[in-house]
């Protein structure tokens, strides 16, 4: 689809059904990443994970509704939460997606970001660094009787937990072919996203080939 620079999905079938997946290039030898599915539309949304670093940062809001949404706008880092200056407020128009440069108010940090709209809408993050890009929505919080997975660990990589609405401790416990590790705490501050460092190391990778 090269018909706009942001684009909003909504796949639904007329009978029978399907399995929607998404995936992205951003150009010619560049990233290709797939898209992670959105909830649905809601009047708050709290986008974590978006990674710090150098390079581009986007906040993605798409307004499903005929009618504009204002949105209340705060950036949650592990310095605490703050209103960008001069971005506190988004005015959206309804049926298009807007995008705003999150470059200024991250100053290269990691960060989640908490929007408050007066109806529903939705939200993402677009991440990109030289050929790499990555993509992040909106998620519900985690409770103890809906704990979340998160895949992969073979490069270089953290886990970033943030807790809106206090303190939160949390288990963390790595997991692969041979089983699950030992369980290791964090405890999260409230509007701060915490890095936790495991304080077992993950269970010894087995070779595909002796699977």
């Amino acid at each position: 689809m090269k018909t706009a620079a942001d684009l909003a999905l909504r796949v639904r079938t007329t009978s029978g059904r399907v399995a929607a997946s998404l995936r992205v290039r951003i150009g010619e030898k560049k990233g290709v990443e797939w898209l992670p599915r959105s909830p649905a539309p809601a009047a708050t949304a709290l986008v974590p994970g978006v990674p710090g670093g150098s390079g581009g940062r986007r906040l993605l809001v798409a307004v499903p509704g005929e009618a504009d949404a204002r949105i209340r706008v705060q950036v949650i880092t592990a310095d605490g939460a703050f209103a960008p200056q001069g971005q506190d407020v988004l005015d959206a128009p309804g049926k298009t997606v807007t995008s705003v440069a999150l470059d200024g108010a991250l100053s290269g940090k990691a960060a989640a970001v908490r929007l408050v709209a007066d109806r529903p809408i939705l939200a993402g993050f677009a991440a990109d660094r030289g050929a790499d890009v990555a993509y992040g929505t909106a998620t519900p919080p985690l409770g103890a009787s809906a704990p979340g997975v998160v895949a992969d660990n073979r490069l270089d990589s953290s886990l970033s937990l943030t807790a809106p609405s206090g303190a939160a401790s949390v288990q963390v416990t790595t997991m692969n072919a041979q089983g699950a590790g030992t369980p290791g705490g964090s405890t999260s501050p409230p509007d701060a996203p915490s890095r936790p460092s495991s304080p077992h190391p993950a269970p010894a990778r087995t070779p595909p080939s002796a699977r």
